[in-house]
């Protein structure tokens, strides 16, 4: 295999080559070769030439690449980035890399044993494997069949026990993995998706369950070779069903095709071996089969998705999300070190009241200013009281705001919109009209990309009103009388309990059918984003009866046995609106001194305690943790979190952060008592209140808590991840000190 000699090939034997692929094998060797002599182990079946980069393409094994079919198409050809076979981005060999060099060593299609035949399962290939759910999910949304969930969660549950046996517990990649293929098996289990919402998860996990299976391979038969440790018998023909690997360096062939990996070498074109190292098996090989294209750089993690060509971009910023941005924040982050600049909450207050309150109400102080009343109502979720209490002393002074005439806007609906209508029939229909376009809302905000927020329409409170009049996006559009005038449609108001009488004054309508057309337009802006391109996708139709997390919601009048299902959907919503509006708010914030993109996000994540999970994937098992949990230890890391977040943003006008929110932790700390904790926990909910209603021009939607009983245990998925912290120092203080940001 070390044996090279020199020699010469001209441009012109090259393009001669080029044109007539059988005259490979002239430099194949000195001789020309018979095809009747026997193959030996270092003789490669196939061989191709790249035409613009100068290089022959061979395998050393014999009996790795089987023969191609004569006249088929798809005989031996090079891709644009050298790799060798047709289009299956699970099936390319890998360039070898010494920082990854597991990748030759994922498993080939062609062997694997039938339960691993999931890995490569596509809806594409097979439609039926992509089943539309019941309607009461909404239109156009579906998952893949029992079947093929359940063979999934059985490979899975293979490669992760063997992962767990084989592979080094503190190997970050292997983190990464599994933050992926925990992320994307929950989406395929658990939430209906739109058709290339379901492919593109799956081409996900299939990937990192590849990836994880080849690091698996790697540390039980190729380590042992490399570290000599293992039985060497030589260059061996393969006999793992890996996909390989090119290199040019041959001291690790040698190593790779003693473990049985198969391995292809790059040579020069202009030079050759002194031994036959290759043959054309198709005497068919057309010279349009070599490809043209320069070789794509490409890192290790890239894969192609075989889907649609305009998916393809959106796969990548799924992937990188993923694997890139989501696994890298799975790792220890020393908060105690960190600088920074976030106080107890009390278990937080009944709902007293029975009337509707709207959150966005305001009420006079003595001083004269007004501020925020928090609504309160029994459908209505409490929110924790520190924040509840910081809210209602915000000065709502319109003059204090960044922007002077912006509107109210929002993703999803505030909580307090259901019960702000004035009848029972009122408030279940609007109850049930959410639970109609909430599943491709939910579909659509979930999508495992960094930038989601950032893409998606904001409607009004009023927008969402229509909505839930309606009960459908599908709104209709402003219609024009003969004069060319807007006609109202009938109406919101009736939904939400308004009898005022049509005003006789002369702009006022004008200006109320404007803002109405305004609002259809927005609702049509919002729809088209949530549908991605798939006309299909629909909420459920108004001749079926919506769910909620699988139970049948039949719209009927409010009584007190619907109230603990009621509070928990408010709880989804505003447990989601809280994080929406945190984020929103973080990113609208100028930042400083952050190390990294990774670092910033990692802090995002650690203020709730999601474990997993995506920041916009809510689930009623996340009740009452984080900044709403009772002890107010158990909320310590969490809201010393969210003040190391506040602590980088640059202060907004004239309202610096309080000094507990900015100073760092002294050296030798004791720890926070509890008084000196309720201290902090009140500056950063009043901060974070005022510098978002300054910035936003609205009220922050706060974090909630469900009462008592809580949810029911059918409606919850999310299994709590422990806190890792180490002991405190002290009996009654909490001492911030190294935790994992996996909370």
């Amino acid at each position: 295999m070390d044996t090279i000699e020199s020699t010469a090939m001209s441009k012109s034997s090259y393009r001669h080559v080029e044109k007539n692929p059988r005259r490979l094998l002239q430099y194949g060797a000195q001789n020309p070769v018979s095809e009747h002599q026997p193959f030996n182990t270092m003789d490669g079946r196939v061989a191709a030439l790249h035409p613009t980069s100068y290089l022959l393409i061979t395998t050393p094994n014999v009996d790795y690449i089987p023969t191609p079919v004569v006249g088929k198409a798809e005989t031996v050809f090079v891709r644009d980035d050298l790799r060798l076979g047709e289009h299956d981005p699970t099936q390319w060999p890998q360039h070898w890399n010494p920082e990854f060099p597991h990748l030759p060593c994922i498993p080939r299609k062609e062997t694997a044993h039938s339960s691993r035949s999931v890995l490569w399962a596509s809806p594409l290939k097979q439609p039926s494997d992509f089943v539309v759910v019941s309607p009461t999910c909404g239109k156009g949304l579906g998952q893949l069949t029992p079947q093929l969930r359940t063979d999934l969660k059985n490979t899975i549950h293979e490669i992760t026990t063997a992962a767990e046996r084989t592979v080094p517990k503190d190997l970050r990649l292997t983190r990464q993995l599994l933050v992926g293929i925990d992320h994307f098996h929950f989406l395929i289990e658990n939430r209906p998706l739109p058709y290339y919402r379901t492919l593109l998860s799956l081409r996900c996990l299939q990937r990192a369950m590849l990836e994880l299976d080849a690091l698996v391979n790697y540390y039980e038969h190729v380590v042992p070779v490399f570290n000599g440790t293992g039985v060497s018998q030589g260059t061996i023909p393969p006999s793992r069903g890996w996909i390989g690997a090119f290199t040019s360096d041959t001291l690790a062939a040698r190593r790779l095709c003693a473990s049985g990996c198969p391995v292809w070498l790059l040579w020069s074109a202009e030079r050759h071996t002194s031994i036959r190292c290759f043959k054309i098996a198709s005497p068919q090989m057309a010279a349009d089969h070599l490809s043209t294209a320069q070789p794509a750089m490409s890192s290790y993690c890239q894969t192609l998705y075989d889907g649609p060509l305009g998916h393809t971009k959106k796969y990548l910023r799924i992937r990188d999300w993923a694997f890139v941005d989501l696994g890298k924040l799975f790792s220890p982050l020393n908060l105690f070190q960190l600088p920074s600049r976030p106080s107890g909450g009390a278990l937080p207050g009944p709902a007293t009241s029975s009337q509707p309150v709207r959150q966005r109400s305001t009420v006079r102080i003595p001083g004269g200013n007004k501020t925020f009343k928090v609504a309160s109502h029994q459908l209505l979720c409490p929110v924790v009281r520190t924040w509840g209490n910081a809210q209602e002393t915000i000065d709502v002074s319109t003059a204090r705001c960044m922007d002077l005439t912006g509107c109210e806007r929002f993703i999803v609906p505030r909580p307090d919109i259901f019960v702000s209508s004035g009848s029972n029939d009122g408030i279940a229909r609007s109850f049930a009209s959410w639970l109609r376009v909430r599943p491709v809302i939910l579909a659509a905000l979930n999508r495992p990309a960094k930038d989601t927020l950032q893409d998606f329409p904001q409607i009004s409170h009023q927008a969402f009103r229509i909505i839930l009049h309606e009960g459908t996006l599908d709104v209709e559009p402003p219609r024009l009388d003969s004069g060319g005038a807007h006609t109202p449609t009938t109406g919101s108001s009736e939904l939400f309990g308004s009898t005022r009488a049509p005003s006789k004054k002369k702009n006022k309508g004008s200006g109320s059918r404007q803002k109405e057309a305004r609002n259809r337009d927005d609702i049509a802006a919002y729809t088209a984003f949530i549908r991605d391109g798939d006309p299909d996708v629909h909420g459920v139709p108004p001749d079926v009866v919506p769910e909620w997390l699988g139970s049948p919601f039949v719209q009927q009048p409010v009584v007190s046995e619907d109230h603990g299902i009621l509070r928990e959907i408010t709880w989804e919503l505003a447990e989601l609106g809280f994080r929406i509006d945190l984020v929103a708010l973080d990113a609208a914030m100028d930042h400083g001194r952050w190390d990294s993109d990774k670092q910033h996000q990692a802090v995002l994540r650690s203020c709730f305690r999601i474990g997993g999970r995506s920041l916009l994937d809510v689930d009623l098992g996340m009740a009452n943790t984080g900044l709403a949990e009772a002890d107010w230890m158990l909320r310590a890391p969490f809201l010393f979190a969210l003040k190391i977040l506040v602590s980088y943003w640059k202060p907004l006008g004239d309202t610096p952060a309080p000094a507990s929110v900015l100073t760092d932790v002294p050296r030798h700390f004791e720890g926070y008592t509890e008084a000196e904790f309720s201290q902090l926990e009140s500056d950063i909910a009043w901060y974070i209140n005022e510098v978002f209603f300054r910035r936003f021009r609205r009220p922050l939607i706060l974090p909630p808590t469900l009462p008592l009983p809580g949810a029911l245990p059918a409606h919850i998925s999310f299994d709590v991840p422990p806190i890792m912290q180490l002991p405190v120092r002290t009996a009654g203080r909490w001492l911030p000190t190294l935790y994992n940001a996996r909370l």
